[in-house]
């Protein structure tokens, strides 16, 4: 229900980069990209990952009342594959774990 796409900030640097690497092609002048892991997730699957990573045993409550909400909304990033050669490199659970991990240390 609900599928989205997810960039954990990892990739995002990691895609601005390789884009940055091809400014001066001539083939990307004009072109849009879309960078994501390609295997959109539901809401709540997104939230059990953040709590499975978190090590959390919160159960959430969905209200289901959000009114005009998009059914499905996520991008595809084989263009930036087949033009950059970007891919993803982790999982969305990978780079939530990474993103965890770094807040738990900035935090102590």
């Amino acid at each position: 229900m609900f599928p989205r796409a997810v960039l954990i900030c990892w990739l995002a640097v990691e895609a601005y980069l390789a884009l940055a690497d091809a400014l001066s092609s001539s083939q990307i002048a004009g072109e849009a990209f879309n960078f994501g892991t390609n295997k959109p997730v539901s809401v709540i699957e997104l939230v059990d990952l953040m709590l499975k990573v978190a090590g959390s045993g919160l159960k959430p409550v969905v209200l289901n009342e959000a009114s005009n909400e998009i059914a499905a909304q996520y991008m595809d990033s084989s263009k930036a594959a087949r033009i950059l050669g970007w891919r993803p490199k982790f999982s969305v659970e990978a780079g939530l774990r990474l993103a965890y991990e770094w807040y738990k240390s900035v935090d102590a």
